[in-house]
């Protein structure tokens, strides 16, 4: 193992120094590692090719289109709660069951629920008075359904119309869409299962079967994407604005900073440290 002294004796000799080592380090690696060094000081000279003033207006493009995304976030929250009341209303009065059957299929059927709601479901601004005779005019009309298969349509469509007549004037503008909306809890509750079933056989396959490794993240990263795919609108929305707005927000300053006297002084005095170590350490390797 030779140090610093011997390398630079040998280098100074006109000898090559490629076979030797640097503490241990072989002087292929440190030399490769000196050209990475003047690599990263070279990306220095990046920073003179930026407009300042396209650089702003990017940002500023990014945080603006930041904003437009959080307004359709919000939007389509409002519609899945909205979404969500349309179904709590319906499932006060009629539940959709369904247990294991045999070669031909599960058993479904509908429970109507004839006890008065002791509640009117949050965000529904009725009196509970209110609530139970809707509740009680509805299922006086199922009975007239006994045993039909629209039991279920009739009472949802029931719901709609109640929530439409008392509903604010922006909830009933955005409820028409809300009708089309549904809950998709089940299919994320389904992928998270499905990404953690997969992280435990990751763990497994580390302890038991390395070769099985990869097969296993691969299984892991799409049950991942999967559970990404499965998040509401709102949600992924949400994380966009969110990823827009920091980007905008940092190229905003970085457009800031180009405009100064001395820009980005700091770091140049580190790319030319980047440089000068850089520099040695490539020629000690030659």
């Amino acid at each position: 193992m030779s140090d610093l002294a011997t390398v630079l004796s040998t280098w100074l000799d006109g000898q090559s120094t490629t076979g030797m080592d640097l503490y241990g380090i072989r002087m292929l690696a440190v030399g490769r590692f000196g050209k990475g060094l003047l690599f990263l000081a070279g990306l220095s000279v990046g920073l003179d090719l930026l407009d300042p003033d396209g650089v702003k207006r990017r940002g500023e493009a990014n945080q603006e289109r930041a904003e437009r995304t959080l307004t359709r976030s919000r939007h389509k929250r409002d519609v899945a709660r909205l979404s969500a009341l349309h179904d709590t209303v319906t499932e006060d009065m009629v539940t959709v069951w369904s247990v294991p059957g045999d070669i031909n299929g599960p058993i479904s059927g509908l429970s109507v629920h004839t006890t008065p709601p002791g509640r009117v479901p949050e965000g529904l601004d009725v009196a509970l008075d209110v609530y139970r005779s809707f509740h009680r005019a509805v299922i006086d009309e199922l009975r007239a359904y006994a045993g039909d298969e629209n039991e279920y349509t009739h009472a949802k469509r029931r719901a709609a119309e109640f929530l439409s007549s008392h509903l604010s004037g922006p909830d009933r503008a955005l409820f028409t869409e809300a009708e089309r909306a549904g809950r998709n809890d089940g299919c994320v509750l389904v992928a998270l299962a499905g990404a953690v079933i997969a992280l435990v056989f990751v763990v497994v396959a580390l302890k038991t079967s390395p070769a099985a490794v990869p097969w296993a993240f691969m299984v892991m990263i799409a049950e991942i994407v999967l559970l990404l795919v499965t998040l509401s609108t709102a949600s992924r929305l949400r994380v966009a604005a969110a990823w827009r707005w920091l980007l905008g927000r940092a190229l905003r300053r970085l457009a800031a900073t180009l405009r100064s006297a001395r820009p980005f002084h700091g770091f140049r005095k580190a790319a030319f440290a980047l440089f000068f170590v850089g520099s040695i350490l490539d020629m000690l390797a030659s």
